[in-house]
C-alpha cells in the first residue's frame, strides 16, 4: 500500500484546483491633470486566468474612493477561487461617479499582473 500523503518528493507537487483567496486592493488616486485626489468614485474589477484566458472573477464596489483612498477586500462576499502559484490579469476600471458606467463618467481602466 502506498500513502501518497507522507510521500517524500514534494518539489513535483502542484495545485490544479482553485483555492478560497482574499486578495486586499488598496490605493490613492490623483487627477493627471493638477494632481488634485479624486474626492468620490468607484471601481470594477475583473480577474483572468492568463494560461485559460477566462474571467474568473467580478465585481463591481460603488462609491468605495473617498477622497482619493479606497481599501477593498477582493474575494470577501463574493468567492474568490484562484490557482496558487498561477498568473492572474487584474483590470481594474476606476470611474469618477457614484457607480461604475462609463457613458456617465469620466472612467479609466488599469491592468497589473500579479502571481496568486
Amino acid at each position: 500500500m502506498v500513502n501518497y500523503i507522507n510521500q517524500v518528493g514534494w518539489g513535483n507537487f502542484s495545485y490544479t484546483r482553485p483555492v478560497p483567496t482574499v486578495l486586499i486592493l488598496q490605493g490613492r488616486i490623483r487627477a493627471l491633470s493638477n494632481g488634485s485626489l479624486l474626492t468620490t468614485g468607484s471601481i470594477e474589477v475583473n480577474i483572468t486566468d492568463t494560461l485559460v484566458p477566462a474571467v474568473v472573477w467580478s465585481n463591481t464596489f460603488n462609491n468605495t474612493v473617498y477622497d482619493g483612498v479606497f481599501d477593498i477586500l477582493l474575494g470577501g462576499t463574493h468567492d474568490l477561487s484562484l490557482i496558487p502559484k498561477r498568473k492572474y490579469k487584474r483590470d481594474m476600471t476606476l470611474c469618477n461617479g457614484p457607480v461604475v458606467d462609463t457613458s456617465l463618467y469620466l472612467c479609466d481602466t488599469f491592468t497589473t499582473y500579479f502571481i496568486a
